[in-house]
């Protein structure tokens, strides 16, 4: 039975063992216990974490965010506080932390003998794939910007989420006007029946070429080439469909 065993020996196994880092602090925020985990995070020992104190081993950019919503913790306006912050390795190099705050009361309440607990959750490597996925989003946005191309972005069933400015030279039409518009409405009825089969194909990368008419928004319809890419996520399910399309109405017409 769990009655039969230590309180502070099962919490002192908690904090040895955890996969994150843990460490105790005193009132005035000084260190006073640090886990495993957490010394292997930043790279020092406990006693070095312990003397250094949580101010050096944080980024300058990130201690004022932090000792700000320390001290509304301390004066008693909140209970806890979490924040993303980034450490400084022992190495230099930066770590990102997810920082989980709490007070732990004495039987008094809460006063200057409470200890508060600090949990770091290193999400390093997490930050760093959001960087990476930010600047493919800025370069996608810049080439289709200034892409001569219609670039659409659409769901799975066909409904434009993103379209590029290309598309007021090419159709006449505000990028705005088609968000939440499903891409085959603009299709010639004839293409929609027979373009699938005639002049549409897949691959094994999932991409197609389709040559169809399109709807200008006066009214009349131009050819148009699209390359169009499935994109899956890890689980193998369509996520959304990336379309470009170029006006090939002039050389399409001297070809028939």
């Amino acid at each position: 039975m769990l009655t039969n065993f230590n309180d502070h020996s099962l919490l002192l196994h908690a904090f040895e063992k955890s996969p994150i880092g843990v460490a105790f602090l005193a009132f005035d925020g000084s260190l006073f216990k640090v886990n495993p985990s957490f010394c292997k995070m930043l790279g020092y020992s406990e006693s070095e974490l312990i003397n250094l104190g949580v101010p050096s081993v944080t980024h300058p950019e990130d201690l004022e965010a932090d000792q700000s919503l320390w001290r509304q913790l301390v004066q008693g306006e909140r209970e806890g506080y979490q924040l993303e912050k980034r450490y400084i390795h022992k190495s230099g190099a930066i770590m990102w932390g997810l920082l989980h705050v709490t007070i732990v009361k004495n039987q008094l309440g809460f006063d200057a003998n409470s200890i508060l607990i600090s949990q770091v959750v290193d999400i390093t490597e997490q930050k760093k794939k959001e960087e990476e996925f930010k600047k493919i989003e800025e370069l996608h946005k810049l080439i289709s910007e200034h892409s001569q191309d219609v670039i659409l972005r659409l769901t799975p069933e066909g409904m434009i989420t993103y379209v590029s400015p290309a598309i007021r030279k090419q159709l006449g039409y505000e990028p705005d006007e088609l968000i939440g518009t499903s891409a085959y409405e603009y299709w010639h009825p004839e293409d929609l029946k027979s373009n699938w089969l005639k002049y549409g194909y897949y691959d094994n990368s999932d991409s197609r070429i389709f040559v169809y008419r399109v709807r200008h928004k006066s009214g009349h319809y131009i050819w148009q080439e699209a390359h169009s890419k499935r994109i899956r996520n890890a689980a193998g399910e369509i996520q959304h469909v990336i379309s470009m399309g170029r006006d090939i109405t002039e050389p399409y017409n001297l070809k028939n």
